[in-house]
């Protein structure tokens, strides 16, 4: 017994030994681990007046605002050595792919610097976010299309006014939008988390909660749209079905797992 304990403590000095070696050997070779990663804060400004904003985000905190002065888009994002931000301009759409490391740099535990987005107001109509983990805090005004998709993390939305299409989907996390929010077409999907979501004035809403929670308010009154309520396990409330396929607004709700809450505000 004494033998296997005395060859369990070798290996396990000897494997430490390795694993010593192979990160000097990393690091001496380029390799960046997350306590060593030094982000720095670069500008960018658009050349072009431009009308879509697409931003994809891999990982950390995007926020869009609006500009104080100016119609060209500003950009504030961070880099570093092994991270990546590609912004390009083309057809009135400018697009940001940012924060995508190299398969060498580990970011175990690194804390990632915000992107900012700056925006004149009334003229980015349409606005694509995709972030795979972190923040987006979005501004809200008048635009034509709003489509939000979040793997894991937090989504908080000013009031949304004006708007043909807003969609958000979140896999993991919060959703909030508690001011308002004004579209022809709406649309909350959420795979895990909770959505809080307020004064929804729409002629077209789908909501599908696989799992969690949410709470969905809509102007109006239950009898002037035509809804359909669906639950596989958990509970909807404040919402039952009407299906009189003659009114123009329609309401959806999907519930998979998990409670939702609908309330009408008359």
């Amino acid at each position: 017994m004494k033998g296997y304990v005395k060859c369990i403590i070798a290996g396990a000095i000897i494997l430490g030994i390795g694993i010593a070696v192979l990160l000097v050997a990393l690091a001496v070779n380029g390799w960046k681990f997350a306590p060593n990663i030094e982000f720095e804060t670069q500008e960018f400004t658009a050349t072009e007046k431009n009308t879509a904003l697409s931003v994809n985000l891999d990982a950390g905190s995007l926020k869009i605002e609006y500009l104080e002065e100016g119609e060209e888009i500003q950009i504030s994002y961070p880099v570093a050595n092994g991270f990546e931000t590609t912004i390009t301009e083309k057809d009135g759409k400018l697009s940001i792919e940012s924060n995508k490391h190299h398969w060498y740099t580990f970011a175990w535990g690194a804390t990632i610097p915000e992107t900012t987005v700056k925006i004149p107001k009334d003229i980015v109509e349409d606005v694509k976010i995709y972030v795979n983990s972190g923040t987006v805090d979005m501004v809200g005004g008048k635009y034509n299309k709003v489509d939000i998709t979040v793997n894991a993390g937090t989504v908080n939305v000013g009031e949304i006014s004006e708007c043909y299409s807003f969609s958000v989907k979140l896999n993991a996390g919060t959703v909030k939008a508690i001011s308002g929010v004004s579209a022809d077409n709406f649309t909350c999907k959420i795979n895990a988390g909770s959505a809080h979501i307020s004064r929804i004035t729409t002629l077209s809403g789908e909501i599908e909660l696989n799992a969690g929670s949410a709470s969905i308010s809509f102007t109006g009154k239950n009898e002037d749209y035509s809804t359909h309520v669906k639950v596989s396990a958990g509970s909807c409330t404040g919402i039952y079905t009407n299906s009189n396929n003659n009114y123009v607004k329609r309401i959806s709700v999907t519930v998979s797992a998990g409670s939702c809450n609908v309330n009408f505000l008359g």
